[in-house]
């Protein structure tokens, strides 16, 4: 018997766990200022101070890696997810 699955609430996505669904990440050439040592656009991120997040390709997201991005998972999955983040807390 199918279950929506516990971790990403039947979506079938997470946040991407590299950049936390923010899509992009700091310029590695600009270190984010969006201008390079002689004051002109950084050619890396066109002056943008970022770049798209290369873990999820710059969508934010990624498959939740409980259910595969299916949304759903096995009922004994669901409770076996559900007790071991009841165990963290």
């Amino acid at each position: 018997m199918k279950a929506t699955c516990p971790n990403c609430d039947g979506d079938g996505t997470i946040d991407c766990e590299e950049c936390g669904g923010a899509a992009t990440e700091e310029c590695p050439t600009c270190e984010g200022e969006g201008v390079n040592s002689k004051g002109k656009p950084c050619d890396e991120c066109d002056g943008e101070g970022g770049t798209d997040c290369q873990a999820c390709d710059g969508l934010g997201n990624q498959d939740c890696e409980t259910c595969h991005g299916s949304g759903e998972v096995e009922e004994s999955e669901e409770k076996a997810e559900k007790d071991s983040s009841e165990t963290v807390k």
